[in-house]
């Protein structure tokens, strides 16, 4: 489920609500195989809920954003991906008070998120 599009429309379909995004998020860490971060058993559940990972062994959860830019956000993950995509994939790039204003998020959320697109 890999998204390289660059159109807004295709974007909104592909991530319609917060469960899409998890399931991305999801897919693109555990690509190789869940490895338990606490114990290193390979041996894990996939909660449905929101696609978090319960290592067998340990029973240690971790959810698809742990380690991201993602994680402990306190706005949804569809508003985040919203971001990430405009700042990635406007060439000439958007202003941080853009992003507050058009996401409803105060501009030093908005300078953090322009600040972790250009390290990635």
């Amino acid at each position: 489920m890999e998204f390289t599009g660059e159109n807004i429309l295709e974007f909104g379909k592909h991530f319609p609500d917060d469960k899409s995004c998890l399931a991305y998020l999801s897919e693109l860490k555990w690509s190789k195989g869940f490895v338990c971060t606490k114990c290193g058993h390979t041996k894990h559940t996939v909660r449905k809920k929101n696609y978090a990972r319960d290592c067998n062994r340990c029973h240690h959860i971790e959810s698809p954003t742990a380690g991201t830019f993602f994680h402990r956000l306190r706005f949804g993950q569809q508003k985040a991906f919203g971001i990430m995509f405009e700042m990635m994939a406007t060439t000439k790039g958007i202003s941080a008070s853009q992003v507050a204003r058009r996401y409803g998020i105060s501009r030093t959320t908005a300078r953090e998120s322009e600040q972790l697109c250009k390290a990635v």
